[in-house]
């Protein structure tokens, strides 16, 4: 078994960058997260989503997803 340094972080965004991304309205986002479409954490109040949600979302929905960097 792998330690977990070993795995590369996924990086975390604003949901507003998520909106972005996505390409959906604010209001969309919080109906998907109500729903549970949208997996996200609060982190000091405030919804944070990691890009492997962001990946997962957009490989459901069949949009190009550009590779990670890897580090």
């Amino acid at each position: 078994m792998k330690a977990i340094a070993d795995y590369p972080m996924p990086e975390i965004y604003k949901l507003s960058e998520v909106c972005e991304l996505l390409r959906i309205h604010r209001g969309t986002a919080y109906r998907m997260i109500k729903t549970g479409q949208l997996r996200t954490m609060c982190v000091a109040r405030h919804h944070r989503v990691t890009s492997l949600e962001v990946e997962r979302i957009m490989a459901e929905q069949g949009i190009y997803a550009p590779p990670r960097k890897k580090i």
